[in-house]
C-alpha cells in the first residue's frame, strides 16, 4: 500500500503500527521503526500525537527517517505535536501520514496540546507561526541538533514585536538555557539603561526606523520556571548615530534574523532584591 502511494505521487508515506511503531516509505523503500518499551498510562490521542510530531519534524526540514523517531521515540510527543494546530494546509507537499482510518494531523492533535497562543500552519515544508490578529508571521527552522543542544533560526517579519516573539518561542520549545544573536531592523523600539541607584530602567525611546547593528543575549529560567530573556541591542540611525541598551521592545520592519543556540545545561535567573534585577545564578544551573 505504501509503495503504491509512492507510485501515485506521494513522496513520503508513514503508517502508525500501534504497538509495532511505524513504517516509513520513500521512493519505494520501506523502513520500520520499532516502538520503545514503555509502561502505557493513557493511549488517548497517541497516534495523532505521533503523526503530528512526525509532520512537525518534516516541516522543519528533517529527512523522513530522522523525522519519524521524533513521533515515536521523543518524550513527550506533545512537545512537537502541540505545534500542529491548524489543518488547513497539509504537512508537506506530496506527503501522506496516517495513524488510524481518519487521523487528524491538526487541530488539537494531542490531548496533551498546551500552547495555542501562536497557531501554526505548514507552508511548503516550513513551519510558520502565525499571529492571526495582526496578520503577521514568524518563521522558524531547526538548523542543527545534538544531545541536549539545538540551533534554531527565527525570521521575524514586519509588525512582530521581537522581545515577546522570542520569549514565546523559548517557551514553546522548552528552552531552559541558550545564547542568541540577531540582526535586522525596527520601525520603532525602546531600549533601557539600568539605574543602579533607582533599581529600575530609564527608558530610551527610538521612535524612528533603525538598523539592528548588533543584538546579543541569553535565555534562562526565572524563579517561576518560565523563560527569561536578557537581550542588549545597538541600533543605528539614519544620521549615523546609535542608541543602545537593554532591549525592552522592538517592532520589526522589514525583518529580524535571530540565531538561538541552546545550552545542554539549564540556566536559572534569580531575582536579586538588593539590586532590583534578576541575575543568572550559576549555583542553580543544572
Amino acid at each position: 500500500m505504501m509503495r503504491a502511494l509512492n507510485e501515485r505521487g506521494v513522496e513520503i508515506a508513514c503508517v502508525k503500527l500501534r504497538q509495532g511503531g511505524c513504517a516509513v516509505c520513500c521512493k519505494g523503500q520501506v523502513s520500520m521503526l520499532a516502538a520503545p518499551d514503555v509502561e502505557v498510562v493513557d493511549k488517548t490521542g497517541a497516534g495523532d500525537a505521533s503523526m503530528g510530531a512526525f509532520a512537525a519534524a518534516l516541516a522543519e526540514g528533517r529527512p523522513p527517517l530522522e523525522a519519524a523517531p521524533v513521533g515515536v521515540l521523543q518524550p513527550p510527543p506533545s512537545r512537537w505535536a502541540e505545534r500542529v494546530l491548524r489543518h488547513s494546509v497539509p504537512p508537506a507537499r506530496n506527503s501522506c501520514v496516517s495513524s488510524t482510518a481518519s487521523a487528524e494531523l491538526a487541530g488539537a492533535v494531542s490531548a496533551g496540546t498546551r500552547n495555542r497562543s501562536h497557531p501554526c500552519r505548514f507552508l511548503g515544508g516550513t513551519l510558520q507561526v502565525s499571529k492571526e490578529d495582526e496578520g503577521q508571521s514568524m518563521k522558524q527552522k531547526l538548523l542543527a541538533e545534538d544531545v541536549g543542544e539545538r540551533t534554531f533560526i527565527l525570521v521575524l517579519e514586519e509588525g512582530d514585536e521581537a522581545f515577546a516573539a522570542i520569549t514565546a518561542f523559548a517557551a514553546e520549545q522548552n528552552i531552559a538555557g541558550a545564547s542568541l544573536t540577531a540582526i535586522g531592523a525596527f520601525s520603532r523600539a525602546t531600549v533601557g539603561f539600568f539605574r543602579i541607584e533607582g533599581k529600575n530602567y530609564s527608558k530610551i525611546p527610538v521612535a524612528e526606523q533603525s538598523e539592528v547593528l548588533s543584538a546579543i543575549g541569553d535565555i534562562a529560567r526565572d524563579d517561576a520556571g518560565k523563560p527569561s530573556l536578557h537581550l542588549h541591542a545597538v541600533l543605528g540611525l539614519e544620521n549615523g548615530s546609535t542608541r543602545g541598551g537593554h532591549l525592552l521592545e522592538g517592532y520589526v520592519r522589514p525583518t529580524l534574523e535571530v540565531i538561538i543556540r541552546e545550552s545542554p545545561t539549564a540556566l536559572r535567573r534569580r531575582n536579586r532584591p538588593d539590586l532590583g534585577i534578576a541575575l543568572i545564578d550559576l549555583d542553580a544551573a543544572s
